[in-house]
C-alpha cells in the first residue's frame, strides 16, 4: 500500500507541474496583452501637437527662415541597396526656396552580422518664387495651423512635420491632419521635380 501511496503522491505532484509548465505562458502572454491593451490602446495619450511650445532640440528647427520640415522614419522598408532594413528621410523647405533632402539606412549587414548606416548624397533644389507662393497659399488656405491633427499613432512608421509660417511655429505627427500634408508635399514634389 504504501507503494500505491508514494506513486499516487507523485503523480499528484507531476500533474501540478504540468499545469504550471502549461498555465504559466498562457498567463503571461495575457498579462503582456492586457499591458499592451491599457498602456498603448486604451489610455494612449495623444500625439503631441500643436503649437511648438519653446525652442526645439534640433538647430535646422530653429532656423527663422525655415518653412517646413519632415522627418519621416520606416522600420522596416526595402532599402537602395535591395536589402531590408530601416529608412530615413529628411526634407527641409525654406522661405527663400532652397529645398534639401537628405537620407539614411540602416542594414544588417550578412558578412560582419553588425547594423550598418549608410548615408546618400543630400539633394538640393531652388523652387521658383511662383512654386513658394503656392505652397505659402496652400498652407494657409489649409487651415492646418489652427487644426489640432490629434490622431493615433501610427506603428513602424513615423512622420514628424514642423511649419513656421506667419510667426507660428507647429510641430504635428502622422497621421494628423494627412490630407492637408498630403497636399502640401504634394504642390512641393511637383515644384522639385
Amino acid at each position: 500500500m504504501s507503494r500505491k501511496l508514494i506513486m499516487v503522491k507523485l503523480l499528484d505532484k507531476k500533474w501540478k507541474w504540468v499545469v504550471i509548465v502549461i498555465l504559466l505562458p498562457v498567463f503571461i502572454f495575457l498579462a503582456i496583452f492586457l499591458y499592451q491593451y491599457f498602456f498603448y490602446t486604451c489610455c494612449a495619450l495623444p500625439p503631441g501637437s500643436g503649437p511648438a511650445s519653446g525652442k526645439n532640440d534640433d538647430p535646422i528647427l530653429n532656423d527663422p527662415d525655415l518653412l517646413y520640415a519632415k522627418k519621416s522614419f520606416i522600420g522596416f522598408c526595402r532599402t537602395k541597396s535591395g536589402d531590408g532594413g530601416s529608412c530615413r528621410f529628411s526634407t527641409y523647405l525654406y522661405k527663400s526656396g532652397e529645398y534639401i533632402l537628405e537620407s539614411s539606412e540602416s542594414v544588417i549587414s550578412e558578412e560582419a552580422g553588425a547594423e550598418k548606416t549608410i548615408t546618400h548624397p543630400t539633394t538640393r533644389r531652388e523652387l521658383s518664387e511662383g512654386a513658394m507662393d503656392g505652397i505659402f497659399s496652400k498652407i494657409r488656405d489649409s487651415g492646418i495651423m489652427e487644426k489640432t491633427c490629434e490622431a493615433e499613432m501610427v506603428l513602424d512608421y513615423y512622420v514628424d512635420y514642423f511649419i513656421n509660417l506667419d510667426g507660428i511655429q507647429k510641430e504635428i505627427r502622422f497621421p494628423g491632419c494627412e490630407p492637408e500634408f498630403n497636399a502640401i508635399d504634394g504642390l512641393i514634389d511637383a515644384a522639385v521635380n
